[in-house]
């Protein structure tokens, strides 16, 4: 892993802290990137942080862009940004919450997957992984703007996926935990090695698992 560079988005807090912190531990070295974060909140040689504002299209590529003048390249986009809200209906659901709900979890991904395929494609074996949210698998109510850019989320990756399998990149959507540790064990094996994975996602588990279940009670 010491020879890859890996992207974060969402690297601070909650799910984020633990993949960025897991992926440090294998050498590999990782660009994580939030809305606030400092080289401070992960010390170490192989860190570098960068405060990027993912709803704007022209911070999304400069960011994408120095990734690539310091380092020379990227493998890897881990894509953990995201933001939730519920508890309207479709007809009480405001302009504001809609707008929120599609900045953060659809536009932010099209910006940065815009921004980082062309490189990951020079990469031979790059890898794109999306958290999504088992949510997304079926309609609830009350949760109408969440579920609807998380869905599409999911083809917009898979579309990327699609458009670049000529170039050998990979591009994934982990909808829940159930299907974290198939995802990892069985789609990134080859560019990053089934016991760096291990290691880098184990603790991961429980993070999305609390992640989940908040889900789950907001829309009960």
């Amino acid at each position: 892993m010491k020879d890859r560079v890996v992207f974060i988005t969402g690297a601070k807090g909650g799910l984020g802290s633990f993949i960025t912190r897991r992926f440090l531990e294998t050498g590999a070295t990782v660009v994580g990137a939030s809305r606030s974060i400092s080289q401070q909140d992960f010390p170490g040689p192989n860190f570098a942080a960068l405060a990027v504002d993912f709803t704007q299209a022209a911070s999304v590529s400069d960011a994408v862009q120095s990734v690539i003048t310091r380092f020379g390249r990227l493998d890897v986009l881990v894509h953990l940004l995201g933001g939730f809200a519920g508890g309207q209906t479709v007809a009480e659901t405001d302009d504001a919450t809609w707008e929120r709900m599609r900045d953060l979890n659809l536009t932010s991904s099209f910006y940065v997957l815009r921004a980082a395929v062309p490189h990951l494609r020079k990469s031979g074996k790059g890898r794109v992984v999306a958290i999504g949210s088992l949510t997304a698998v079926e309609p609830h109510p009350a949760l109408g703007a969440y579920v609807t850019f998380k869905v599409a989320l999911a083809m917009l990756v898979r579309t990327v996926a699609l458009e670049n399998k000529d170039a050998g990149l990979t591009a994934h959507v982990v909808p829940s935990r159930k299907n974290l540790k198939g995802w990892f064990l069985g789609l990134v094996v080859g560019t990053i090695g089934k016991g760096v994975l291990e290691k880098a996602f184990k603790n991961s588990v429980r993070a999305i698992e609390a992640r989940n279940s908040a889900v789950t009670t907001a829309s009960n």
